[in-house]
């Protein structure tokens, strides 16, 4: 960080952070304050030291408390980041993400009220500088507590390899490892604590109007005294090593270790190791390493005792199987060899992919053929000679580089029949070879054939007909061919085609189950010349039934056979007898309501002066008319189905009061109209229905439905058009 003029200029370490521009974040005042405040709440148990001083600003009348309050969270999260300081020195890797994360949670809110503060006071004098070095210092606390966590497991590793009597050479590798891990870790760990030097060396010199908000704090003594804690650790591990493990005295160990056992030809063999004499690392020492007791290369041992090497498999077919590896050295003059390794090297795969267009093609069509070599790794091979296989005709091609190659067929060229296709790679190294599957292709004349049935639905007495037709492509129909007619996959007849490439049948299905079935007619072509097809129709085979219906029972066993009268039980127990019987009733029903029209009719007859005559029926059994006046039109202005429910209502009793003249009284409630116009002779079932209605709409608070509009005109009409029974007068 560079101060010129009193700006800073600020570059972070690892990463460099960006404030975002005012635009994007929220306008809000009370927002960002809000969520500073609940912050501030939450983090109320480590502050000690936070300044209150009011800080000079132009703009101060207008923005003052918030610089204030912004002074205030970032110095709770110095003290959140001493505490976690103080958890880091101690190991204490859980309360140490705690504290780092709450000093985390107040850089956010933070920032906001910056953003804000820029927004009304139109300047901020530089505010937002003091963002990025909390961010940048909780992103270095939050490195190192990772570093120091990895440094824990490292130890607790070895501890437990110590605890073992005698130590095996994989343990003694993993030993050796991590020890190369302990020094790089213990490199960032060293190097991140010289970061969090600078941040927080910026914070403390950063100002707000000529003022330091944020010393006096511990954070410079807190991050050096993380170097004695890294020294310690490394002190720790150190003499874990070598005097926790139990390295085998007097001594020489030669460990051996290889990347992978298993190669390809031409691949590279990569591998290391460590040289030990009685717990030491031996540096500058020569080993040799053998394959199947021939030297191949020769390595050094640095000064940590290690040593790598690499060796490339030769491009020779000799070398393809299993080999022995191990490496040998001489410390003064004692020789020491490691263990053996086995290695396996093989030709590296491959893989011929055939493709056709289409397995069945017309003389008139074109097959496309594809070759496709791929190594093991799914990667094309381009440049490699192979072979293509037609019925037994070998043509050489070469890949190209899409480890392609491709061709096209016509059906005629290819000639009628089937023809097999293969693809063939003969092997170059390191490549093995390899060959694609067979593919069978056939080259026909395409037929169709198409099958019809007279009726899809016939009694078990019947017989399924019909008939078909077999055509070719381009040719005339085929006569004189074999027609299979199967019945859900039971072949029941064969049928030829005639001149005209028609067949017909006749199928008896006394035997076959009522039901619905698949009829379907196949043709198989006689030879490789045509190509077959078939067709299917589904039929239901249907027996006469009884059905049980409630007011009349079937009778077992009644059975009039011969000619028409076969049929008659049909008409009143078969499929169809359920119209017969509602012809029965609506007759019996017509027949019973014209004799009680004829028997009522003198209780009816009214005299001209309104007298009833002698013999008549007293007036309040008298059924009153039917209503003559049209009916009035619901206004357009009523839109919810309420409103249309309760109009209804009401003109319903307007018309009962003025028409039928009822008495009906305004105080009268729903309900209790509704008792009177059953006490009338009304239809119940309509007059509850409009009464519930009513009540729904009026009085319930909710939504009714238009499909209940469509019940209370329906009821309100039936009510109109039944008339009652007149009041006695």
């Amino acid at each position: 960080m560079s101060c010129a003029n009193g700006t800073f200029i600020i570059t972070i370490g690892r990463s460099t952070t960006e404030m975002s521009p005012p635009s994007e974040r929220s306008r809000s005042g009370l927002l960002p304050l809000a969520l500073a405040t609940l912050a501030l709440v939450i983090a109320t148990p480590l502050l000690s030291t936070s300044s209150t001083a009011e800080i000079p600003h132009e703009n101060y009348d207008l923005v003052g408390s918030d610089i204030d309050l912004v002074i205030a969270m970032l110095n709770t999260s110095i003290r959140a980041s001493e505490e976690s300081l103080r958890a880091l020195y101690e190991q204490d890797v859980e309360a140490a993400q705690t504290q780092i994360n709450a000093a985390a949670s107040l850089v956010d809110p933070a920032a906001a009220i910056i953003d804000e503060i820029e927004d009304v006071a139109a300047s901020h004098d530089h505010l937002s500088l003091l963002i990025p070095p909390f961010s940048v210092l909780n992103d270095e606390m939050q490195y190192f507590l990772e570093l120091e966590g990895r440094m824990l497991e490292i130890k607790n590793e070895i501890i437990a390899i110590a605890t073992e009597t005698e130590i095996s050479d994989p343990d003694a590798i993993a030993v050796i490892d991590s020890i190369r891990e302990i020094n790089s870790v213990l490199s960032d760990m060293n190097g991140t604590i010289d970061d969090m030097l600078v941040w927080a060396e910026r914070i403390n010199s950063l100002t707000v109007a000529d003022a330091h908000p944020f010393v006096p704090n511990e954070l410079i003594e807190l991050i050096e005294r993380l170097r004695d804690l890294t020294t310690s650790m490394h002190e720790d591990i150190a003499e874990l090593i070598e005097e926790g493990i139990p390295w085998q005295d007097d001594r020489l160990v030669l460990l051996l270790w290889v990347e992978d056992s298993e190669l390809f030809l031409g691949e590279t063999l990569r591998g290391g190791g460590y040289l030990l004499e009685n717990g030491t690392f031996i540096s500058g020492n020569d080993v040799n390493i053998t394959i199947n007791g021939f030297a191949v290369t020769t390595a050094v041992t640095n000064e940590e005792g290690a040593f790598s090497f690499s060796f490339m498999i030769p491009l020779n077919t000799s070398w393809v199987g299993s080999h022995e590896v191990y490496a040998t050295a001489r410390v003064s003059a004692t020789a020491v060899t490691s263990d053996i390794l086995l290695i396996t090297v093989s030709f590296v795969p491959t893989k011929m992919v055939l493709r056709v267009s289409n397995s069945t093609i017309s003389p008139s069509e074109s097959l496309i053929v594809e070759a496709l070599l791929l190594c093991e790794s799914d990667e094309p091979l381009p440049g490699f000679e192979c072979v293509l296989n037609v019925d037994g005709n070998e043509s050489e091609f070469l890949t190209d580089e899409d480890g392609s190659s491709r061709w096209t067929y016509d059906g005629m060229d290819l000639g009628m029949g089937t023809h097999a296709f293969r693809a063939v790679f003969l092997g170059v190294l390191p490549y093995a070879p390899c060959e694609s599957g067979e593919m069978m292709v056939t080259v026909d004349v395409p037929t169709y054939l198409t099958l019809n049935l007279f009726s899809d639905r016939l009694r078990a007495s019947y017989s399924l007909v019909g008939d078909g037709t077999l055509m070719a492509d381009a040719s005339p129909p085929l006569a004189e061919q074999r027609i299979t007619l199967s019945i859900d996959g039971v072949v029941v007849m064969n049928v030829s085609t005639n001149a005209d490439g028609k067949f017909a049948f006749s199928i008896d299905i006394a035997d076959i189950a009522a039901g619905t079935h698949t009829l379907t007619a196949r043709f198989t072509a006689p030879d490789l010349y045509w190509r077959g097809s078939e067709d299917s129709k589904r039929f239901s085979i249907i027996t006469p039934t009884y059905s049980d219906y409630p007011f009349f029972p079937w009778i077992p066993g009644w059975d009039v056979g011969g000619g028409f009268g076969e049929q008659i039980p049909y008409l009143f127990f078969g499929e169809y007898a359920y119209f017969t019987w509602l012809f029965i009733i609506l007759v019996i029903g017509m027949v019973i309501k014209t004799l009680q029209v004829r028997k009522r009719r003198p209780l009816m007859e009214v005299s001209a002066e309104g007298v009833l005559a002698e013999g008549e029926a007293p007036s309040a059994l008298v059924p009153w008319r039917k209503a003559t006046r049209p009916r009035d039109q619901i206004p357009v202005w009523y839109v919810s189905p309420n409103e249309k429910i309760i109009w209804y209502y009401h003109n319903l009793v307007a018309y009962l009061k003025a028409d039928s003249r009822i008495g009906i009284r305004d105080n009268m409630t729903h309900w209790e109209v509704a008792t009177l116009m059953e006490s009338l002779g009304y239809p119940v079932g309509d007059v509850s229905r409009i009464a519930l209605l009513y009540e729904k709409a009026q009085y319930s608070g909710s939504d009714s439905s238009e499909d209940e509009v469509r019940q209370m005109n329906s009821s309100s009409d039936s009510i109109r058009s039944s008339g009652g029974v007149r009041p006695a007068v």
